[in-house]
């Protein structure tokens, strides 16, 4: 992974509602969320398994430290966004492989 400051959401899985943040840093496996104002609705804590979605990545992982205004989650998974958009492809609207099509 690389250095980077960008904007991003962050979702509770499986299914938590997406909320805004701000990727200030990535160090040692982890990423270090900063939120204007972190809604109650997104119900994220130490422990949670959490999806980041950013322009150039999608982070699995899981929510290792809680301060004000910020949390650290430790990376499970990292795609960079080319692989997320060639996973795209493969797959049709519908959920059907589209290499399985003759």
């Amino acid at each position: 992974m690389r250095e980077l400051e960008e904007e991003a959401t962050v979702r509770r899985l499986p299914d938590g509602q997406a909320c805004a943040a701000r990727i200030r840093r990535q160090e040692n496996g982890a990423v270090v969320l900063v939120f204007p104002c972190l809604p109650a609705a997104c119900e994220i804590g130490a422990g949670a398994l959490v999806e980041i979605q950013s322009p150039s990545a999608l982070f699995l992982g899981e929510v290792s430290h809680l301060d004000t205004g910020s949390f650290t989650v430790t990376v499970e998974h990292y795609l960079p966004q080319s692989a997320v958009d060639q996973i795209g492809e493969a797959w049709s609207p519908n959920g059907q492989h589209s290499a399985g099509k003759h």
